[in-house]
């Protein structure tokens, strides 16, 4: 008798650490599998916390870049049943989401763009609209299909660059 409430306590324990200990959310950007790969790819260990807080904000008075931001806005509706504000801003924001243009980069071409994933904020930044819009279905890869609503999704941060 002795022996069999030994083993039931030990089997009920074991359970209860197995159970207890949920497969931890990966905080390595290099893991992620991208379609196509992008040229580059750099993780820096954190995480950017996306909920229905996050405002996803477009740069001013650049032509179809509010309708890659509300594409943007509407596939992270889709993956979390939550809604998600769209902005114009003449600056970049402390936190959120901010797609912008730049002619900074020579190396990224028309259709490139830079990925940056932080902790707060998570940056696009192209030559024009086409790598914005490749830039935020580069992003959405980092994602998964479908999650419950209202639980805030964890993404690896870091860069990408592609060209």
């Amino acid at each position: 008798m002795k022996k069999v409430s030994f083993a039931a306590i030990l089997i009920t324990t074991g359970l209860f650490v197995l159970l207890s200990c949920g497969p931890k959310e990966s905080t390595d950007l290099t893991l992620t599998s991208f379609i196509p790969q992008p040229v580059s790819v750099e993780a820096t260990g954190h995480a950017f916390k996306l909920n229905s807080s996050v405002t996803v904000y477009y740069e001013e008075n650049v032509d179809g870049l509010e309708q890659t931001a509300r594409y943007l806005a509407a596939e992270l509706s889709r993956i979390t049943g939550e809604n998600f504000n769209v902005e114009s801003a003449n600056v970049t924001p402390r936190s959120g989401i901010f797609l912008s243009v730049t002619t900074d980069d020579n190396d990224l071409g028309m259709e490139g763009y830079f990925l940056s994933i932080g902790k707060k904020l998570v940056g696009i930044k192209a030559k024009s609209t086409a790598g914005c819009f490749y830039a935020a279905k580069t992003f959405l890869q980092t994602l998964p299909v479908k999650v419950a609503a209202g639980e805030t999704l964890t993404i690896p941060t870091g860069t990408i660059r592609d060209f």
